[in-house]
């Protein structure tokens, strides 16, 4: 069963319930379960910001538009409000859950710890051809850059950072890391947008496989931490500041860059 709606990219809690503008595309396959499909739908939906904080999701309209019962419904949205991407308030309602900016803080941490350490193991295993892909993902990067297609900028950008884990023979690694990073991915669909960003990120790309190439790992994997740590250090105060409705209030931060420091070498190994 398919059930399209199209609505504004970004909605407000006002026009939010309105049928014809909740943008979330439900594919139902009656012969599976159904409360993950909708649970997908709606995950899916607010990581990419079609559905904003403070959106009211209503089970009532969610029944009527999948011809499911409640349950299933339910089932979806409790999963969502355990990772805190949906509050539920008795009596109230549901509604979709604010940036909370220390689960960014948190996220982005574990983000840059795991990728640094997938990098220094993909460079052990680093060839030509795996330059060359990677290289052809910055190029596709460039041409949603230039035609300004800000989801597809983001697909390329997250294939990016899976190659790294491919290469290291640890691909099961990504979900994990997006798992740790789901409120980040909210701040960077969120940046996208902001003049400047992408070009920029595909300049920090770039200079992580530059010192690959030239087998400066360290310089690499320092490349890569400032990269990934910037959602923190200069990106999420100002986005706070320019959407403040999707934030949840917290006091003023300033985090610390991820120390990028040589692997560790073994005692035996040290010289004398």
């Amino acid at each position: 069963m398919y059930i399209r709606t199209f609505g504004p990219r970004f909605l407000t809690p006002t026009n939010a319930m309105n049928a014809t503008a909740f943008p979330v595309i439900f594919d139902i396959d009656l012969r599976q379960p159904s409360a993950p499909q909708i649970y997908a739908a709606l995950r899916e939906a607010i990581l990419d910001l079609s559905l904003v904080p403070g959106t009211p999701i209503s089970e009532n309209m969610i029944c009527q538009r999948t011809t499911v019962s409640r349950t299933p419904v339910r089932e979806a949205i409790i999963r969502l409000a355990q990772e805190d991407l949906v509050e539920v308030f008795p009596q109230r309602g549901s509604h979709v859950a604010p940036i909370r900016k220390q689960k960014v803080i948190e996220g982005t941490f574990i983000r840059a710890s795991l990728e640094s350490a997938v990098l220094r193991l993909a460079s052990e295993r680093w060839t030509a051809a795996d330059l060359v892909a990677a290289e052809a993902i910055i190029a596709q990067q460039r041409t949603h850059a230039a035609a300004g297609d800000h989801l597809a900028f983001f697909r390329e950008d997250e294939n990016f950072h899976t190659h790294f884990a491919v290469v290291a023979g640890l691909a099961g690694v990504t979900q994990v890391i997006r798992d740790a990073a789901t409120h980040v991915i909210r701040v960077r669909r969120l940046a996208h947008p902001v003049p400047g960003y992408m070009q920029r990120a595909i300049a920090e790309h770039q200079a992580v496989l530059d010192n690959l190439r030239n087998g400066a790992i360290d310089d690499a994997v320092a490349a890569l931490c400032k990269h990934i740590t910037r959602v923190v250090d200069s990106m999420l105060a100002r986005l706070s500041e320019q959407f403040p409705a999707y934030f949840e209030s917290a006091i003023p931060f300033k985090a610390t860059p991820l120390d990028a420091r040589p692997a560790v070498v073994a005692p035996a190994a040290r010289k004398a």
